[in-house]
């Protein structure tokens, strides 16, 4: 069924960078480099391998969506990006703690795969946070 989607672009980040105190301009680690949606680049070994089935269900929901609403196909890029068995704090920013009046904690995967999307040169539109229990 993702074949029938050519017009979403696919990338995953790698799970390789984890960076406390130092905030990356750029992504240390790729999974997957962008690519056109297909059963093959979303699909590995029979079942889900290289990109979230999270991400992948809620942009093709929404390219339908679009597409139902104003009548036109709307290019879409899906960034897969989490690491399983991690906690929320690891993802927040400095902000986020003293709001909460507490002690800056250990926001490594922040610094290395969030803080390159909001310096890079590149524009995000949106972003959709699913915390997998």
């Amino acid at each position: 069924i993702a074949n029938a989607y050519p017009h979403i672009r696919l990338f995953t980040v790698g799970q390789g960078t984890n960076t406390p105190g130092a905030q990356m301009r750029d992504l240390q680690t790729i999974e997957q480099n962008w690519s056109v949606a297909a059963n093959s680049t979303i699909a590995g070994g029979g079942g889900f391998g290289y990109f979230s089935s999270v991400c992948w269900f809620f942009g093709r929901r929404l390219s339908n969506y679009l597409k139902e609403s104003t009548g036109a196909t709307i290019p879409l890029g899906l960034v897969s990006n989490n690491w399983g068995g991690t906690t929320v704090e690891q993802w927040s920013p400095d902000s986020a703690y003293a709001v909460c009046n507490r002690t800056q904690g250990n926001n490594g995967l922040y610094n290395a795969m969030i803080v390159p999307y909001t310096v890079g040169p590149f524009t995000i539109k949106g972003f959709t946070w699913y915390q997998g229990a």
